[in-house]
């Protein structure tokens, strides 16, 4: 896989090329988030040009991925829960970012009246997270008064799960 600017781009391009086999397709953004970040030392027998940019074959089993920054972990969560396709999953209303690494997501279940503050880690396992956060706010022993927030009545605190 062969990754870089428009040929028609003034300035200098770059193709990164990743072997097919090497890397997970979920990895190759930390991988790339990597070798962009600064500067790296390639061999040049990594190096060659192709319609005239400069193609640089990188070998994942020697760069430690980079870690999706806060900003990209909440952009994935908010996009998994912005989907209006399905009734029976909470409204998304709103988020505010915390210190942290946490978020607190305003959520407003169908048929309900009342907005609920959710708090979560952006580093936990997002995907299952906001995959069960319908039946989580669901538990009423996770209820908790919201007498500091005035955009939601109640808080469930999912920073635990």
């Amino acid at each position: 896989m062969s990754i870089g600017a428009p040929i028609q781009d003034p300035e200098p391009a770059f193709l990164y090329e990743i072997p097919h086999d090497t890397a997970a397709p979920a990895c190759i953004p930390g991988i790339l988030r990597t070798v962009l970040s600064g500067t790296q030392l390639y061999s040049s027998d990594d190096i060659s040009d192709v319609l005239g940019m400069t193609l640089i074959r990188l070998h994942p089993e020697e760069i430690t991925p980079a870690p999706e920054p806060e900003e990209e972990q909440a952009l994935s969560v908010l996009r998994a829960l912005s989907d209006p396709g399905d009734d029976e999953n909470p409204f998304l209303i709103g988020f505010v970012m915390k210190d942290g690494g946490l978020m607190r997501l305003y959520v407003q279940h169908p048929g309900r009246s009342g907005l609920i503050g959710v708090d979560i880690h952006l580093t936990d396992t997002l995907t299952a997270l906001t995959a069960s956060l319908p039946s989580l706010i669901e538990e009423k022993e996770r209820h908790q008064p919201a007498p500091d927030d005035p955009y939601c009545d109640l808080i469930v605190d999912l920073t635990g799960c």
